[in-house]
């Protein structure tokens, strides 16, 4: 009977090519012969090569043959359900990305449980991640704090991390700063940039430990040195500041742009801030709002702050105060203070501006009636001249003038009265007189018509 350890181990030869040329279709028919001789090793290797396109490692991965997710699903379906620790991890996966099977968190929980009782650190991990941000399951940091320890138990270094978080700050778990340190060293043992760059943050802020800034600086460039973006920004921020080395702000610079260039959002905000300012670097606007606006799109809410402050003030950028209110909004709702402060600046601004056009508006109005009216006025001082030289007509012609004289007179004047009258309407059409001013013309006629004495000529 053919040994199914053996089928498994010419599989891993051909695979990895030890003693043998490579050639991943062999490696994959010698991993299904061990799967189908029940080795456990075998079925987690088809699993893989089904999920990489090489049978469940081969059929995902496809690894010798055509990728095909759902063979890698019922690969790993089958190591689970014969007690398979990776295998069930796997199934896992597949539920939580939807691997050859529709994505469900609340099952992938299930088996990364079941993962973790078997004792696969990874599924330990996995589940204190679920139990932390509450995916398909309630949030329990306390829950998430224990599977994380066991992990970290394991040597898991992620494990270990967010076990020194946890302690750092007090995640479901008494804070205990020491401990965080401890956690942090034990991954600096082991050559963990990140477990590296945080143990700098301990002798930086004296967590834990006395403050060292030389030691943390130290250690934050052994972090950058292994290309750690947090410890490449960390030394720039050392060398921007002088914090434990001398102050140097084109190595600051320097190291800005390698954590920004790493993927960094708070090196691309500092790289912004050295181009827009000029230093370490020459002064160069437009590459300072090319880097804000990257950090933008990792949310950083200092960068979105400056890009509003570009927009506001024509910082490589054609001013727009509109788009600068939206990216201050945004930062502010990432509690940015000084965004607050602006966004109040910009509506005041705005709400100023809008009264003032609405001001400048009925000026021009008030002026364009003023004009209407200077032109009326003109014309009524015409019209009061008119009805001066008729009072003094009247009066000559009672004082000179026989009674047919008078009728003569009323005669010319009651013409000239007419034509006052049609005048009257000619303006109120052209300019709108207010009915006051017509009252004023009519009083003008009762003048008339009293001045010339009727009862005299009857």
């Amino acid at each position: 009977m053919e040994d199914s350890n053996g089928a498994f181990y010419v599989g891993y030869c051909y695979r990895k090519g030890v003693g043998v040329e490579k050639d991943v279709h062999k490696a994959f028919i010698n991993y299904k012969k061990s799967a189908m001789l029940g080795n456990s090793k075998g079925m987690y290797q088809i699993g893989h090569c089904y999920e990489d396109g090489i049978v469940g490692c081969c059929y995902q991965s496809g690894f010798g043959i055509e990728q095909d997710e759902s063979r890698a699903f019922v690969s790993y379906l089958k190591l689970s359900e014969i007690g398979h620790a990776s295998g069930t991890y796997n199934l896992a996966t597949c539920y939580k990305m939807g691997i050859g099977i529709e994505k469900n968190m609340h099952t992938a929980l299930i088996y990364y449980q079941e993962s973790a009782e078997l004792g696969c650190f990874l599924g330990m991990l996995e589940a204190g991640r679920f139990y932390h941000i509450g995916a398909g399951v309630a949030k329990d940091d306390y829950k998430a704090f224990d599977y994380f320890r066991k992990s970290a138990e394991m040597e898991c270094p992620e494990a270990i991390t967010n076990l020194g978080i946890f302690y750092e700050f007090g995640i479901g778990v008494k804070k205990d700063e020491y401990e965080a340190f401890i956690c942090y060293q034990k991954l600096d043992e082991i050559g963990d940039s990140n477990g590296t760059y945080r143990l700098g943050i301990c002798y930086e802020n004296g967590l834990g430990i006395v403050k060292n800034e030389q030691k943390a600086f130290a250690l934050y460039k052994k972090s950058a040195d292994m290309r750690n973006n947090d410890g490449e920004y960390k030394v720039g921020h050392c060398y921007g500041n002088g914090i434990g080395v001398e102050k140097n702000e084109k190595k600051a610079f320097r190291y800005y742009k390698e954590s920004a260039d790493n993927g960094n959002s708070y090196g691309m905000y500092m790289t912004g801030v050295c181009y827009e300012k000029g230093i370490g670097t020459k002064q160069d606007k437009n590459k300072a709002f090319k880097y804000y606006q990257e950090s933008v799109e990792k949310r950083n809410a200092n960068g979105i702050y400056n890009l509003g402050r570009c927009y506001e003030n024509g910082i490589g950028i054609k001013p727009n105060i509109h788009m600068a209110l939206s990216f201050y909004e945004t930062s502010a709702e990432m509690g940015h203070i000084l965004a607050s402060a602006a966004v109040n600046n910009i509506n005041d601004r705005l709400v100023k501006e809008v009264a003032s056009e609405d001001y400048r508006d009925v000026n021009e109005e008030k002026d364009s009636e003023k004009d209407v009216d200077s032109c009326v006025n003109y014309d009524l001082v015409e019209d009061i001249e008119f009805e001066e030289d008729a009072d003094s007509c009247v009066n000559e012609s009672q004082e000179d003038e026989s009674d047919n004289e008078k009728y003569k007179d009323f005669a010319f004047l009651l013409s000239s009265h007419f034509k006052l009258l049609d005048l009257i309407e000619q303006k109120r059409e052209e300019y709108a007189l207010k009915g006051q001013e017509l009252e004023e013309e009519v009083k003008l006629v009762d003048r008339l018509m009293r001045s010339l004495d009727l009862e005299d000529m009857e």
